[in-house]
């Protein structure tokens, strides 16, 4: 019988995605469905409100089109908030 090494990448892809809900927790706003469904469309992509929410609440995280969509609208109010908070 042959010893099975433990794969450590799918520790490091789980630490992953807890690192990147962590940052859209912390910066995406409560009103971030259309905007995203707005940015995707822009991108010649539709996608539901329900689509959005429920890789938002991690549901689903293999449609990574709307988990980089978040995290594009989540940038843009850090980069807000760090302006406002350097005023």
């Amino acid at each position: 019988m042959t010893n099975i090494t433990k794969n450590s990448i799918s520790k490091k892809m789980r630490s992953h995605f807890d690192q990147t809900f962590d940052f859209l927790d912390r910066y995406l706003p409560t009103y971030y469905v259309r905007e995203v469904i707005d940015l995707l469309e822009k991108e010649s992509f539709e996608v539901s409100s329900s689509v959005v929410r429920n890789v938002r609440t991690k549901r689903t995280t293999s449609n990574l089109r709307v988990l980089n969509a978040l995290l594009k609208i989540a940038e843009k109010y850090k980069d807000l908030e760090e302006k406002i908070t350097l005023k």
